[in-house]
């Protein structure tokens, strides 16, 4: 099977997990040159995708842990062999039995030798990767006290920053998956207008917990919070010559640019987060049933390949 996924230039956690993960566990079923396409962790089973990839000329299609994003769903034929899928709302889409949905394969970081927990983090934030095209997110976490993770770095580095923390904020649906699956309290985190909640909430489903979600302000809000700011520079200016309002000499002053404003915003922001989450993980319990469950339909798998049941006609 030729291992399928999408491929970011600048580097994305939960898609650089495919390539990372599935050598390890099924390296044995595993040829670029096979005409069966193995389709593991990401948002890949949309229609627009699979007509826009390689999906859509594949002669056989695996699907292990794979999710539907948009409400579009691909059109199933004889090719298509689905073993899981990410949670219920993918298997809803796709027309699948209830059973069929489990969670993000992914989830399967569980089996591989646990990092040591250090703890030296006490909280952590990993934006979404696209997110780091706008923002220095290691600015903003620097002023707000806790550890920036990237989803840009590499597999085992991520793995080793998480490892560290004790408790984990994300835009990133992988950092959620990946911290759940490690036993790493996470809160998810909106920014971007296009957050996915669709995506995250068929991931939430399947491990049982209903998550309060922390907001960041957006780009488009940093005109009325940086205004805000101005007002407050200049009540403090008129407080100076003992006009206006007392309370008005307490008023936020505003940083010069609009750069360092939409830094010093989203600092707050995170930091009011950090005060007043409240961090979720799925119960140990569900922990284990997930990922003995992801087990043994890897194990169904493996029997299938050497039988020689996925391989392209």
């Amino acid at each position: 099977m030729k291992l399928d996924y999408c491929v970011v230039k600048e580097g994305n956690f939960g898609d650089d997990l495919n390539p990372w993960m599935w050598p390890r566990l099924i390296g044995e079923c595993l040829d670029p040159d096979d005409g069966t396409l193995f389709v593991g962790i990401g948002t890949l089973l949309d229609q627009w995708r699979v007509e826009n990839r390689e999906l859509g000329q594949a002669r056989k299609v695996v699907v292990f842990g794979a999710g539907c994003g948009s409400d579009t769903p691909p059109i199933l034929n004889d090719k298509w062999h689905i073993y899981c899928v990410r949670g219920p709302r993918t298997a809803e889409l796709m027309g699948l039995a209830p059973e069929m949905a489990v969670v993000d394969s992914a989830y399967l970081i569980r089996t591989f030798d646990p990092l040591p927990a250090s703890g030296e983090y006490p909280f952590a934030f990993m934006p979404h990767h696209r997110s780091e095209d706008y923002v220095d997110w290691q600015a903003v976490c620097d002023q707000a006290g806790i550890k920036f993770i990237s989803p840009r770095l590499s597999v085992d580095q991520v793995l080793a920053d998480m490892g560290g923390t004790k408790v984990l904020l994300t835009e990133a649906m992988h950092g959620a998956i990946v911290a759940d699956a490690l036993r790493v309290p996470w809160v998810p985190v909106t920014f971007s207008p296009k957050f996915a909640f669709a995506k995250w909430q068929d991931f939430t489903r399947s491990i049982d917990v209903e998550p309060d979600y922390g907001t960041l302000t957006g780009a488009c809000q940093f005109g009325a919070r940086l205004g805000k700011r101005i007002e407050g520079r200049v009540k403090q200016g008129l407080s100076a010559f003992g006009l206006g309002k007392h309370k008005w000499q307490d008023a936020p002053p505003v940083v010069k640019g609009i750069g360092n404003a939409a830094l010093d915003i989203l600092a707050e922001d995170i930091q009011g987060i950090v005060e007043q989450s409240h961090p979720v993980l799925s119960s140990d319990t569900r922990a284990e049933e997930l990922t003995e469950e992801l087990q043994a339909r890897l194990e169904l798998l493996r029997s299938d390949f050497h039988k020689g049941l996925l391989v392209a006609s």
